[in-house]
């Protein structure tokens, strides 16, 4: 039997040379952004005729990764922002880059699930954000964006792709649909209502929530309370917000203290950047930063001090060493006014502490920052 000879495939560009190489089939905006018009391939004709350097000069070649989540940067695309790792990507050779398949084969106009109303045109442009992850490019100008420019509606090629409907049992039991229509639903787990959010609805129960609550934590830490919070949707009574000091309504999802105490705090609230370290700590062990004392204890009086050489001594009294020299704490520069110290059990060696600055703990968590204060010891 003969064999049949198929025409070769379409030769697929390299998004970047596609934008710098491609200028004619460009139309660029005021802003700066430039919509794309070409197509991502080249036909045969077309690379024999018209760029006959474009296998040498920029290949493309397929990257297939089993498991993504341990390819570490190898994973990251280079016309996009998007964060979500792929199971399939193209590297250019001649770039040293690679990139999400979707990027490398992205129309220059799409009908998007997420989208359903209008078109979407391919732009490149860091100024537009993706309205699904949230993502934008910031300064940079080869960002590859989808947007529609009546709705200010924007997606990235990879969230442009994904499916219109979320699982994820830990939330919510049943399958969360995207609600692609402009309306005033308020979430259930922030309790805010924020058209600017994409929202996620379930057909079966009605349950309404935005995108980006979809996967908040469910045990967090706060700079605000000394004790670890987890996610409710039951108050035994109306309380105030720790943060905010607003009422807190027990009918939307909050955050409340997992220990005796009466603490609650808005969804919202606990989870600000200000507020809010960005760890999970559900099934995490609990440390107690507060216990984490700067010296050990040597004998009765005597403590062996992180920030000193030398064994100290505990004094009741500091009458003969009040005015002397002027001298100082070393901790925190304050004169020793009265009070109990620890001093250097070396005759010739003149180091002193405040009681109060000796015994403060090596880790610190303070209500002015999310993440936990470390002791410096300056030498």
């Amino acid at each position: 039997m003969d064999s049949v000879e198929h025409p070769p495939l379409p030769h697929l560009l390299c998004p970047i040379f596609r934008y710098f190489s491609l200028s004619l089939n460009m139309s660029v905006k005021d802003d700066g952004s430039v919509i794309i018009k070409s197509p991502f391939y080249i036909s045969n004709t077309e690379r024999k005729n018209f760029l006959p350097y474009v296998n040498v000069d920029h290949p493309l070649y397929p990257l297939y990764w089993c498991n993504n989540k341990e390819s570490g940067n190898e994973s990251s695309c280079g016309v996009c922002k998007s964060k979500t790792v792929g199971t399939t990507y193209y590297f250019c050779c001649k770039c040293k880059v690679s990139f999400h398949k979707e990027c490398v084969e992205s129309p220059p106009l799409i009908k998007s699930v997420h989208h359903p109303k209008h078109h979407l045109k391919l732009f490149t442009s860091g100024n537009i954000s993706c309205s699904y992850c949230d993502e934008s490019g910031g300064d940079s100008r080869l960002v590859l964006n989808y947007y529609c420019s009546i709705c200010k509606f924007g997606l990235d090629p990879v969230c442009a792709e994904s499916p219109s409907f979320l699982r994820y049992h830990k939330r919510h039991e049943h399958i969360l649909h995207h609600f692609t229509r402009k309306a005033d639903l308020i979430c259930d787990v922030c309790g805010i209502l924020d058209r600017k959010s994409l929202i996620f609805v379930c057909l079966q129960c009605e349950y309404i929530v935005h995108k980006n609550c979809i996967y908040l934590p469910f045990v967090i830490r706060i700079s605000r309370h000394n004790h670890r919070l987890s996610f409710t949707y039951s108050l035994p009574k109306i309380l105030s917000c720790g943060v905010c000091r607003q009422e807190v309504d027990n009918n939307y999802g909050n955050y409340s203290c997992m220990k005796d105490c009466t603490y609650v705090v808005h969804s919202k609230c606990a989870t600000r950047r200000d507020v809010w370290d960005g760890k999970e700590l559900e099934e995490e062990p609990e440390e107690e930063y507060e216990n984490l004392n700067s010296f050990e204890v040597i004998g009765s009086g005597l403590i062996k001090h992180s920030s000193h050489s030398h064994h100290m001594k505990y004094e009741e009294k500091t009458a003969d060493i009040m005015y002397h020299d002027k001298r100082q704490c070393e901790a925190c520069g304050l004169p020793l006014y009265g009070g109990c110290v620890y001093k250097c059990m070396k005759s010739k060696c003149d180091f002193v502490l405040h009681e109060a600055c000796a015994n403060l703990p090596r880790v610190k968590q303070h209500m002015a920052h999310p993440f936990p204060l470390s002791l410096q010891i300056c030498v």
